[in-house]
């Protein structure tokens, strides 16, 4: 049952990184508005890379698994501080055409974002399994 509830809060975590990144990716391409050519494609590519080909392409949805759902620290900033830093390492390697002035603050967002849902889905999963 523990795995059960493990997984449940990991997707959760996933889901909510997912949006939030999405946001955080539009408020940060909205900032650099000047010389886009399409409003329509470049939020679609935002849109749908984020979640999908960064999250799944990258490998890691697959590694978050395996320290959200497998392994948890007993230690509240454990995981958290593992999924952030797992994000960074990610980016930094997916995003290998980006410039680092655009690298940079994707990556500092990213890793507090995550940081945060990582954070508040382990308080979520202690409270749960107490009871």
């Amino acid at each position: 049952m523990l795995f059960l509830r493990r997984l449940t809060v990991w997707f959760c975590e996933t889901l909510c990184e997912a949006t939030l990144i999405t946001v955080f990716l539009t408020l940060l391409w909205w900032g650099e508005g000047e010389g886009r050519s399409s409003l329509s494609d470049s939020l679609g590519l935002i849109f749908v890379g984020t979640p999908f080909v960064f999250m799944v392409g990258s490998g890691y949805l697959i590694t978050t698994a395996l320290f959200g759902v497998v392994w948890r620290s007993p230690i509240a900033w454990v995981y958290p501080a593992v999924a952030a830093v797992l994000f960074v390492l990610h980016v930094r390697f997916f995003a290998d055409g980006w410039t680092a002035e655009t690298k940079i603050p994707v990556q500092v967002g990213g890793a507090c974002i995550v940081a945060a849902c990582t954070f508040v889905g382990n308080q979520l999963l202690r409270r749960w399994v107490q009871h």
